[in-house]
Protein backbone atom coordinates (compact mmCIF):
# COMPACT_ATOMS: atom_id res chain seq x y z
CA UNK A 1 0.00 0.00 0.00
CA UNK A 2 2.99 2.22 0.39
CA UNK A 3 1.67 2.89 3.98
CA UNK A 4 4.29 3.38 6.63
CA UNK A 5 5.32 0.40 9.38
CA UNK A 6 3.97 2.93 12.17
CA UNK A 7 2.64 7.04 12.96
CA UNK A 8 4.80 9.19 14.84
CA UNK A 9 3.37 8.91 18.46
CA UNK A 10 2.35 12.02 19.23
CA UNK A 11 0.09 11.78 16.04
CA UNK A 12 -1.56 8.13 17.28
CA UNK A 13 -1.73 9.72 21.08
CA UNK A 14 -3.17 12.99 19.45
CA UNK A 15 -5.95 12.33 16.69
CA UNK A 16 -9.26 12.58 18.43
CA UNK A 17 -10.77 9.30 16.69
CA UNK A 18 -9.87 6.91 13.79
CA UNK A 19 -11.36 8.85 10.80
CA UNK A 20 -8.99 11.44 11.62
CA UNK A 21 -5.96 9.03 12.28
CA UNK A 22 -6.55 7.44 8.65
CA UNK A 23 -7.31 10.92 7.33
CA UNK A 24 -3.53 11.83 8.48
CA UNK A 25 -2.08 8.75 7.04
CA UNK A 26 -3.46 8.93 3.69
CA UNK A 27 -1.70 12.19 3.72
CA UNK A 28 1.63 10.85 4.74
CA UNK A 29 4.18 10.56 1.76
CA UNK A 30 4.30 7.08 0.44
CA UNK A 31 7.08 4.57 2.53
CA UNK A 32 9.12 3.29 -0.43
CA UNK A 33 10.55 0.06 -0.06
CA UNK A 34 12.21 -1.84 -3.10
CA UNK A 35 9.49 -2.95 -5.59
CA UNK A 36 8.15 -6.22 -4.20
CA UNK A 37 9.60 -6.17 -0.64
CA UNK A 38 7.49 -6.76 2.46
CA UNK A 39 6.79 -4.12 4.97
CA UNK A 40 4.32 -4.74 7.94
CA UNK A 41 2.35 -1.87 8.80
CA UNK A 42 0.40 -1.23 11.74
CA UNK A 43 -0.83 1.77 9.64
CA UNK A 44 -2.23 -0.29 7.32
CA UNK A 45 -4.26 -2.71 9.90
CA UNK A 46 -6.06 0.53 10.87
CA UNK A 47 -6.75 1.72 7.53
CA UNK A 48 -8.19 -1.77 6.66
CA UNK A 49 -10.39 -1.59 10.09
CA UNK A 50 -11.56 1.94 8.87
CA UNK A 51 -12.91 0.34 5.69
CA UNK A 52 -14.59 -2.06 7.52
CA UNK A 53 -16.75 0.51 9.44
CA UNK A 54 -17.63 2.43 6.86
CA UNK A 55 -18.52 -0.32 4.67
CA UNK A 56 -20.57 -1.74 7.95
CA UNK A 57 -21.95 1.57 9.72
CA UNK A 58 -20.67 -0.17 12.72
CA UNK A 59 -17.39 0.35 14.74
CA UNK A 60 -14.44 -2.23 14.67
CA UNK A 61 -14.76 -2.99 18.37
CA UNK A 62 -18.51 -3.89 17.46
CA UNK A 63 -17.48 -5.63 14.75
CA UNK A 64 -14.75 -7.63 16.57
CA UNK A 65 -17.45 -8.00 19.34
CA UNK A 66 -20.10 -9.37 16.76
CA UNK A 67 -17.92 -11.45 14.19
CA UNK A 68 -15.31 -12.87 16.45
CA UNK A 69 -15.31 -12.80 20.16
CA UNK A 70 -19.36 -13.75 20.21
CA UNK A 71 -19.12 -16.76 17.63
CA UNK A 72 -15.68 -18.38 19.08
CA UNK A 73 -16.89 -17.96 22.69
CA UNK A 74 -13.99 -15.47 23.20
CA UNK A 75 -15.64 -14.78 26.65
CA UNK A 76 -13.37 -12.30 28.39
CA UNK A 77 -11.78 -10.52 25.59
CA UNK A 78 -11.47 -6.98 25.09
CA UNK A 79 -9.86 -3.68 24.31
CA UNK A 80 -7.34 -2.04 25.81
CA UNK A 81 -5.64 -3.78 28.80
CA UNK A 82 -6.53 -6.69 30.99
CA UNK A 83 -8.12 -5.50 33.97
CA UNK A 84 -6.23 -8.18 36.55
CA UNK A 85 -3.02 -7.67 35.18
CA UNK A 86 -0.52 -5.26 34.34
CA UNK A 87 1.86 -4.74 31.79
CA UNK A 88 6.02 -3.96 32.04
CA UNK A 89 8.41 -2.24 29.86
CA UNK A 90 11.89 -1.21 31.19
CA UNK A 91 12.44 2.20 32.08
CA UNK A 92 11.36 4.56 34.96
CA UNK A 93 7.67 4.29 34.35
CA UNK A 94 7.95 0.11 34.31
CA UNK A 95 4.64 -0.30 35.18
CA UNK A 96 1.45 0.50 32.79
CA UNK A 97 -1.10 2.38 34.30
CA UNK A 98 -4.10 4.48 32.63
CA UNK A 99 -4.29 4.87 29.24
CA UNK A 100 -0.72 4.65 28.31
CA UNK A 101 -0.58 1.52 29.44
CA UNK A 102 -1.89 0.17 26.13
CA UNK A 103 -1.65 1.68 22.79
CA UNK A 104 -3.45 4.52 21.86
CA UNK A 105 -8.24 3.02 21.16
CA UNK A 106 -7.63 4.71 17.47
CA UNK A 107 -5.00 2.36 16.22
CA UNK A 108 -7.06 -0.86 18.19
CA UNK A 109 -7.09 -3.04 14.55
CA UNK A 110 -3.32 -2.74 14.69
CA UNK A 111 -3.19 -4.09 18.33
CA UNK A 112 -5.40 -3.15 21.63
CA UNK A 113 -7.02 -6.67 21.93
CA UNK A 114 -6.15 -8.51 25.14
CA UNK A 115 -7.93 -12.42 25.53
CA UNK A 116 -8.03 -14.96 28.18
CA UNK A 117 -5.92 -17.88 27.64
CA UNK A 118 -9.35 -20.00 27.34
CA UNK A 119 -10.36 -17.05 24.49
CA UNK A 120 -7.20 -17.52 22.90
CA UNK A 121 -6.96 -21.11 22.74
CA UNK A 122 -10.50 -21.08 20.99
CA UNK A 123 -9.14 -18.70 18.66
CA UNK A 124 -6.36 -21.24 17.45
CA UNK A 125 -8.36 -24.44 17.76
CA UNK A 126 -10.66 -22.41 15.33
CA UNK A 127 -7.74 -21.65 12.77
CA UNK A 128 -6.14 -25.44 13.30
CA UNK A 129 -9.37 -27.01 12.83
CA UNK A 130 -10.72 -24.77 9.76
CA UNK A 131 -13.81 -24.93 11.50
CA UNK A 132 -16.80 -24.54 9.09
CA UNK A 133 -19.46 -23.56 11.68
CA UNK A 134 -17.26 -20.34 11.67
CA UNK A 135 -16.13 -19.81 7.90
CA UNK A 136 -16.22 -21.68 4.18
CA UNK A 137 -13.36 -24.30 3.70
CA UNK A 138 -12.79 -21.18 0.72
CA UNK A 139 -12.30 -18.51 3.29
CA UNK A 140 -10.30 -20.70 5.67
CA UNK A 141 -7.73 -21.02 2.33
CA UNK A 142 -7.87 -18.24 1.57
CA UNK A 143 -6.82 -16.55 5.20
CA UNK A 144 -3.44 -19.20 5.58
CA UNK A 145 -2.28 -20.86 2.50
CA UNK A 146 -0.29 -17.52 1.36
CA UNK A 147 3.14 -18.77 0.30
CA UNK A 148 5.19 -15.84 2.68
CA UNK A 149 2.45 -14.21 4.23
CA UNK A 150 -1.04 -15.43 5.12
CA UNK A 151 -3.61 -12.69 6.21
CA UNK A 152 -1.48 -11.75 9.35
CA UNK A 153 0.04 -15.23 9.60
CA UNK A 154 4.03 -15.26 8.74
CA UNK A 155 4.72 -18.71 6.99
CA UNK A 156 8.46 -20.40 8.00
CA UNK A 157 9.57 -23.27 5.87
CA UNK A 158 7.86 -25.77 7.69
CA UNK A 159 4.56 -24.57 6.26
CA UNK A 160 3.99 -23.52 10.18
CA UNK A 161 1.22 -20.58 10.55
CA UNK A 162 3.30 -17.84 13.27
CA UNK A 163 2.65 -14.78 14.81
CA UNK A 164 4.11 -12.54 17.74
CA UNK A 165 2.83 -9.19 18.81
CA UNK A 166 3.50 -6.50 21.31
CA UNK A 167 1.91 -3.29 22.92
CA UNK A 168 5.17 -2.56 24.25
CA UNK A 169 4.00 -3.97 27.81
CA UNK A 170 3.45 -7.57 26.44
CA UNK A 171 4.52 -9.65 24.26
CA UNK A 172 3.05 -12.84 22.79
CA UNK A 173 3.84 -15.91 20.42
CA UNK A 174 0.83 -17.85 18.40
CA UNK A 175 1.79 -21.10 16.19
CA UNK A 176 -0.38 -23.25 13.94
CA UNK A 177 1.18 -26.49 12.72
CA UNK A 178 -1.33 -28.47 10.76
CA UNK A 179 0.92 -30.67 10.26
CA UNK A 180 1.79 -31.71 13.59
CA UNK A 181 -1.93 -31.40 14.66
CA UNK A 182 -0.82 -28.51 17.02
CA UNK A 183 -1.60 -24.81 17.99
CA UNK A 184 0.22 -22.81 20.46
CA UNK A 185 0.82 -19.35 22.60
CA UNK A 186 3.05 -18.27 24.94
CA UNK A 187 2.71 -14.46 26.35
CA UNK A 188 4.19 -12.73 28.75
CA UNK A 189 3.34 -9.28 31.08
CA UNK A 190 6.65 -7.45 29.54
CA UNK A 191 7.44 -5.58 26.29
CA UNK A 192 11.14 -5.43 26.88
CA UNK A 193 11.64 -8.17 23.72
CA UNK A 194 15.41 -8.64 24.60
CA UNK A 195 14.70 -9.64 27.91
CA UNK A 196 12.02 -11.77 27.64
CA UNK A 197 12.54 -13.20 23.65
CA UNK A 198 15.26 -15.80 24.77
CA UNK A 199 12.15 -17.45 27.56
CA UNK A 200 9.33 -17.40 25.33
CA UNK A 201 11.07 -18.94 22.34
CA UNK A 202 12.07 -21.67 24.38
CA UNK A 203 8.78 -22.75 25.75
CA UNK A 204 7.61 -22.54 22.51
CA UNK A 205 10.10 -25.36 21.94
CA UNK A 206 9.21 -27.20 24.91
CA UNK A 207 5.76 -26.93 24.01
CA UNK A 208 6.52 -28.16 20.53
CA UNK A 209 8.11 -31.13 22.17
CA UNK A 210 4.98 -32.46 24.09
CA UNK A 211 3.32 -35.11 22.55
Amino acid sequence: SGLPANMPGPVARGAPDRAAFVDIALRLPIARPDAGEFLYSNVGYVVAGAMAEAATGATWEALMQAELFGPLGMDGAGFGPPLLNRGHRPGPEAIGRGRRSDNPAVIGPAGTVHATPAGLAAFLAAHLAWDEDYLSPDSWERLQLAEDYAMGWSVDDRGRLLHSGSNTRWWAVMEVDHAAGRALFVAVNSGDQEAVRDPVLHAVEALRALR
